[in-house]
């Protein structure tokens, strides 16, 4: 059912608001055309590679445009994506890898050296200079897996959760209803990939025509990150209370308006 497929409707979204921006970065924008591009270049690189439907594909990549790309290629695959966190322990990523059934460890070229750490006898697949191909639409089972995340361990070891192409619909939709995300959106994405946080703030904004604003919470801080969703005028602020009092810290005398 394309309806149900996330990735194919990301595709007619960008080919009816193809000029608009997707993503709005530190130094540049992409736009649906740009990105739905990008998508495909991952895709063909998978395929490629010998990945097929109904594989697990990790990822490691930088906060961003890059893992945004890395996993649209993925469902555009047919595949299941598992975004690993850079900054995460290794002998985590290892459980991660190990735990999700990955098949192949995917990476930029700033990651090689950890993901042959992290693949064993799996296949490496660079993903550096990925030229764009064309988006194609994918059919597959609804009830197949999406992507496998994993629980924070703070209660023990991490565990691996998968969510299933429907579940991820009606969760995006869900959330497009609730909050009345339109094109003329701009939504933070503050969280890492690694969590399932980062999901109500990507989709709905790409199954609209709205855009992100992607921040690496962590590793560039509060104050570049207000920094960055006042520049880009973001409408919609998704984050725990925790950061979002420290938001408010960082902020001083401003106000951050809210919805």
């Amino acid at each position: 059912m394309a309806e149900t497929m996330i990735i194919n409707r990301f595709g007619a979204i960008s080919a009816v608001h193809g000029g608009r921006t997707a993503l709005l970065g530190e130094t540049h924008e992409v736009t649906y055309t740009e990105l739905a591009g990008a998508a495909g270049g991952h895709a063909a690189v998978f395929a490629a590679a010998g990945l097929r439907a109904g594989d697990r594909i990790a990822l490691l990549t930088a906060h961003g445009a890059p893992t945004v790309a890395a996993l649209l290629g993925a469902l555009a695959a047919g595949c299941a994506y598992v975004p690993l966190d850079p900054g995460f322990p290794v002998a985590r990523l290892r459980h991660m890898v190990d735990a999700a059934g990955v098949t192949a460890v995917a990476c930029a070229a700033e990651h090689r050296d950890l993901a042959s750490t992290l693949a064993g006898d799996r296949p490496v697949v660079s993903l550096d200079e990925v030229p764009p191909a064309p988006l194609r639409p994918v059919a597959a089972d609804p009830d197949a897996p999406a992507y496998v995340l994993f629980t924070s361990g703070s209660t023990g070891v991490p565990k691996a959760v998968g969510q299933t192409h429907r579940n991820l619909a009606h969760v995006v939709d869900n959330q497009i209803a609730a909050l009345g995300v339109g094109p003329d959106d701009r939504l933070s994405l503050l969280a890492s990939f690694s969590f399932d946080a980062a999901i109500p703030d990507l989709y709905p904004a790409l199954l609209t025509g709205a855009a992100v604003v992607p921040v690496d919470l962590r590793r560039q801080g509060l104050a570049h990150a207000v920094e960055q969703l006042d520049r880009h005028r973001a409408t919609v602020l998704h984050c725990t209370p925790t950061v979002y009092r420290f938001l408010l810290d960082t902020l001083g005398a401003r106000r951050l308006a809210t919805v």
